[in-house]
């Protein structure tokens, strides 16, 4: 009851006023994807990130690049594909990402670009995880 009555004035301020309701929009971005940041993990720790997006479902995520303190630590055409088993994974369907498998990992800061497809359309996102292991906290 309240939310009509604030609704009721508010249109009504608008058009004694002239004022428009329709929402100015700033944002012209088609598609866009975002990771939650991870900071700091100890070797021996687990990452699970599920992507969240703006725009159409993305779908045919891959791995194509990470690097370990500036240099290459991961290149598909070298090492092959990544596999659920993997320190590094990314599900190609939902993007959900995961890190296991890291009591060996040097300390240091892991970068992992991704790409995706929206709509048709290939995306590129080179720096889309980055995590940095640590001795401690």
């Amino acid at each position: 009851m309240i939310k009509n009555f604030y609704k009721t004035i508010c249109c009504l301020a608008v058009s004694l006023l002239g004022l428009s309701c329709t929402p100015i929009v700033t944002d012209q971005t088609e598609f866009s994807l975002h990771y939650f940041d991870v900071g700091n993990m100890m070797p021996g720790e687990t990452i699970n990130l599920n992507p969240s997006y703006k725009g159409s479902a993305p779908t045919d995520f891959s791995i194509y690049s990470i690097t370990h303190n500036g240099n290459i630590f991961y290149n598909p055409k070298l090492d092959g594909e990544l596999t659920e088993s993997s320190t590094f994974y990314v599900n190609r369907q939902n993007g959900f990402f995961s890190m296991q498998n890291t009591q060996k990992l040097a300390v240091g800061k892991y970068v992992v670009s991704m790409k995706c497809t929206s709509d048709g359309k290939e995306y590129d996102y080179p720096e889309a995880i980055t995590v940095k292991i640590v001795k401690e906290r």
